[in-house]
């Protein structure tokens, strides 16, 4: 299936969209881990299957990782990709306590922080794509993946379908840390061809009323 990509200029729309989503996940993620955060400018991609782990940037280390399936008029996926340590730190902010673990095993306290974490980045953005092309999107419960950076990466490239190289899925993505650097994240939303068609269309029909 051969990638339809945006027009520049409909890039620069979502990048903007990814700027406001940005300030309210940075905000929201504050207010729930009750310890400043920073998001980075979200970045605009076309990536192929050897293209995921360039985007993410992770070491190869022991990682969390959440994703979320994105439903309604614009299909997507999401990724929450940490370190296991800085998980931990996030799940301390926000419990206000230690966690238990048990080898790669996060117990159940630690792992519904995740995914509030999980849901407010998802809501963030796509609150602010829905509102600039009229659309409603509803998303699943985030789910945890929790092991090596290989495996997980291996595990996201066959979440995306992305088994052919020639193929590009539309993502974007950015990092969330706080100014203490003691803790950090990558995120990114990935839009398949049929997302992406949508998502020119309607922009399309919008600039052109």
């Amino acid at each position: 299936m051969e990638t339809v990509k945006l027009p520049q200029e409909q890039i620069e729309d979502l990048m903007e969209v990814g700027n406001i989503g940005a300030g309210n996940a940075a905000s929201g993620l504050s207010d729930l881990i009750h310890h400043r955060c920073v998001i980075d400018i979200p970045m605009v991609s076309y990536v192929n299957t050897e293209g995921i782990k360039k985007v993410l940037e992770m070491e190869d280390s022991f990682v969390v990782t959440l994703h979320i399936k994105i439903m309604g008029d614009i299909p997507a996926l999401m990724f929450v990709v940490m370190k296991r340590i800085y998980a931990q730190t996030i799940v301390k902010y926000m419990t206000r306590e230690g966690i238990e673990a048990v080898g790669r095993n996060f117990n159940f306290t630690a792992q519904f922080a995740l995914k509030q974490l999980g849901e407010l980045l998802t809501k963030s953005f796509f609150d602010a794509i829905n509102q600039l092309l009229m659309t409603k999107a509803k998303y699943a419960m985030p789910e945890i993946i929790m092991d090596n950076w290989t495996s997980a990466v291996d595990a996201i490239i066959k979440l995306v379908g992305n088994s052919n190289k020639e193929v590009e899925h539309l993502f974007i993505h950015s990092s969330f840390f706080d100014p203490e650097k003691t803790f950090e994240g990558k995120f990114v939303y990935v839009l398949n061809i049929e997302s992406q068609k949508i998502i020119l269309n309607r922009l399309r029909m919008l600039l052109n009323r």
